[in-house]
């Protein structure tokens, strides 16, 4: 419902700067708006990150109107007007604002009752409160297990020294094969800690991030990656990069797992407001499962799908998966460049 909702407030916003002299429109929500302002529905000429950099700034140039749907007595998002020469604010500006403000709180209180502003921008946020979870998890692993591994290793080889010197000769083998599986354990988890490392999202660009993972994925897995790329995609907030990292870091195990193929391909482009990401290979395909509507899967065994969708929907984009036994398999994603 929020994604169906906040279509219906783009249309709103639309209809306003359409309608009058403002640059642009946004809703904003109200506790972030002067702090790391977090823009959940926008319209007109200015981009995401213009809004943020004016919002901080605490532009004469922005007219603000409170929501409160449901008649709640605090305000939960806040209502923003830009025009150019916005210091001489009109009483018609103001009344103009207000309706619409109105508007929204009634669209939100009719079409859905279970809808909060709060809620949404929480759900965003979880990307990134997920990827520091994650991090602090290797950290702990690599600082335990594996310096505990390396430790049994280093004492392994003192003892194998000792029963050169010394014998019996029998221990040799089993001293030999417990050393191996050491090594095979530690280089598990050394592949195991790459495949969820999590990157500086906040400060390389999007197209560096996909290009280390298609890289990554090569050298774990041998799988061969035909990576093409438009030459520069438009900035994006943090949320956006991790939902498209992770999409493509499950499509690419995917293929590697399922599809029975030594190859597939990868494309990242960008128009107007919107980064699409396409995946193909010429597998094995499947009879994909339906992933919207009320027949939508929740089965363990689409955990990877059902992963890709929710991160798809959390940041307002969307997913589509084309594929059918022995047709190879397609993931199309579309998000946008603004929260």
């Amino acid at each position: 419902m929020p994604r169906s909702v906040l279509a219906l407030v783009s249309t709103l916003l639309e209809g306003l700067v359409e309608g009058s002299d403002f640059t642009a429109a946004a809703v904003v929500l109200a506790e972030s708006a002067g702090v790391h302002p977090h823009v959940l529905a926008r319209a007109g000429r200015l981009t995401g990150e213009g809004w943020r950099t004016l919002l901080l700034e605490r532009r004469p140039d922005l007219l603000r109107v409170p929501l409160r749907p449901r008649g709640e007595s605090e305000e939960a998002a806040v209502l923003v007007a830009h025009r150019l020469d916005g210091a001489g604010w009109r009483e018609e500006d103001r009344r103009l604002l207000k309706a619409f403000a109105l508007a929204i709180d009634h669209l939100l209180d009719v079409q859905s009752a279970d809808f909060g502003w709060q809620e949404l921008a929480a759900s965003r946020r979880l990307l990134r409160v997920t990827e520091e979870e994650l991090a602090q998890l290797i950290l702990n692993l690599h600082d335990g297990p594996v310096q505990k591994l390396f430790a049994a290793m280093n004492h392994l080889s003192i003892l194998q020294d000792i029963v050169d010197e010394a014998g019996p000769e029998d221990a040799q083998v089993p001293l030999q094969r417990c050393t191996g599986l050491l090594e095979a354990a530690l280089s598990e988890i050394r592949v195991f800690l790459t495949a969820f490392h999590s990157p500086n999202f906040a400060e390389r660009d999007i197209l560096e991030l996909l290009r280390s993972l298609v890289l990554q994925q090569e050298q774990l897995t041998g799988l061969r990656v035909h990576y093409q790329t438009a030459e520069s995609l438009p900035p994006a907030p943090v949320s956006i990069k991790i939902a498209l990292y992770r999409i493509l870091q499950e499509a690419l195990a995917n293929v590697w797992r399922h599809a029975g193929v030594d190859e597939c391909f990868v494309h990242v482009w960008a128009h107007q407001d919107w980064i699409y990401l396409e995946v193909w290979d010429h597998g094995k395909g499947f009879a994909p499962p339906p992933l919207t509507g009320p027949q939508a899967t929740e089965a363990s065994q689409h955990i990877g799908l059902r992963g890709m969708r929710e991160r798809v929907h959390l940041v307002g984009g969307e997913l589509r998966v084309e594929s059918a036994p022995n047709m190879g398999t397609k993931i199309h994603v579309r998000v946008p460049t603004y929260e």
